[in-house]
């Protein structure tokens, strides 16, 4: 077992293997997405596993996956699955928001992953980390003006002209991270599957972003209208064009290895990958396939 300092609380202890994105999250995808995981850096090669390290000690370890127990039972899977009316969530939901916000912040920062900030956002970013830090060791009471958001996805059901022909199976399959910085907005991406937090590197505008701010001890999910700024409707976009290119790379070997092991697969229209392509397919018609 590695030793060394715990990213978390600093202690130095045996360090376990933790995950960025929580483990549940890949395995759903493997039995709900096609079987297999691709890296986005090399999409020809399969994976079994997301992106982990030995980051946390055995405490800090469990403190996250208590959080991720909770999420994993009462959130995530039942709207992947009954997408129920209503959920109430408690206490935890907020610090395991934060936890995802701030070992996605990491992940990027330290291993140049995707974008990366300029200069001038320094020092906001790494007060948030710092902040966040504190209050997912119980050092604050709240994360302060860096919020977490969370939106539940849906099928896009009207095209328009720029939107990429991936969009549906992106919402319905996608696992996805990235930060994002305007002069308007910064915020750190996390994409669950059809489930998306954000954590903001500074009060994001209310007036833009109404139905979709994680509450500190407790809150409803439910169906209701949320807006949010068209900035992060322009990224958001943006994310499912960059997954459609790397899924353009795939050679025509690997795709016809994936047509096969859906078509053996008797539960594969019921998965989210074929959910997708089949919006997709109603919007775009022989265009969905393009890419």
């Amino acid at each position: 077992m590695e030793k060394g300092n715990c990213r978390l609380c600093g202690k130095f202890a045996e360090l376990q293997e933790s995950h960025i994105i929580p483990k549940f999250i890949y395995k759903w995808l493997k039995t709900s997405g096609g079987g297999h995981l691709r890296s986005g850096q090399n999409p020809n090669i399969r994976i079994q596993d997301g992106h982990k390290y030995h980051w946390l000690c055995e405490d800090c370890e469990q403190r996250f996956n208590k959080w991720e127990t909770l999420f994993s039972k009462n959130i995530f899977h039942r709207m992947n699955q009954d997408n129920p009316v209503q959920i109430k969530y408690a206490s935890w939901f907020l610090p395991f928001c934060v936890s995802i916000s701030w070992r996605v912040l990491n992940f990027h920062e330290e291993f140049e992953f995707g974008s990366k900030f300029p200069e001038k956002y320094r020092k906001r970013v790494d007060h948030a980390k710092t902040i966040w830090k504190e209050f997912l060791l119980g050092q604050k009471p709240h994360p302060e003006n860096y919020e977490q958001h969370f939106l539940p996805l849906d099928a896009v059901t009207h095209a328009t002209f720029d939107m990429p022909t991936n969009i549906n199976r992106y919402i319905f399959s996608a696992i996805d991270t990235e930060i994002f910085y305007s002069d308007e907005e910064v915020f750190i991406f996390s994409k669950l599957g059809k489930l998306a937090v954000l954590g903001f590197i500074g009060k994001p505008n209310p007036k833009l972003w109404k139905g979709t701010k994680v509450h500190l001890n407790k809150g409803y999910i439910k169906p209701m209208k949320r807006t949010f700024s068209r900035q992060f409707s322009n990224f958001f976009m943006k994310r499912a064009g960059v997954i459609a290119d790397q899924y353009s790379k795939i050679s025509s070997n690997q795709k016809q290895k994936i047509t096969e092991t859906m078509s053996k697969d008797p539960h594969a229209t019921n998965s989210e990958s074929f959910k997708g392509m089949s919006h997709d397919v109603r919007l775009f018609g022989e265009d969905a396939f393009n890419k």
